[in-house]
């Protein structure tokens, strides 16, 4: 699919409103600040963190990042979350804070 910006026209729409893919998930009122890890132009993962879970735990998401398929979800593995935390991603490693610590995922 391809857009063609045109600044001078206020008639048409700068992104084209119909999603190209999405997730089941909702990520509540907070949402979440989604990070993409690649290898070079291959591989694309979106990684999401909820921490919209109150008290009990929080949950670190990877989808597909070319279809939004679910590739990974730590399920309950995570004590509770910290607010607006941005999962970081780092030699291979993804980063995620939590209430008293970090956790890291890789292999």
């Amino acid at each position: 699919m391809r857009f063609i910006f045109d600044f001078s026209n206020p008639n048409q729409p700068l992104l084209n409103p119909t999603p190209v893919a999405k997730t089941s998930n909702s990520f509540g009122k907070r949402g979440c600040t989604p990070s993409i890890s690649s290898n070079g132009g291959a591989n694309g993962i979106v990684w999401a963190y909820d921490t919209n879970l109150g008290a009990a735990h929080a949950i670190l998401y990877a989808y597909d990042a070319a279809s939004l398929t679910e590739l990974y979800n730590s399920g309950s593995l995570l004590d509770p979350g910290v607010k607006f935390a941005v999962p970081t991603i780092f030699s291979g490693k993804v980063y995620v804070g939590i209430s008293n610590s970090l956790a890291a995922f890789g292999l």
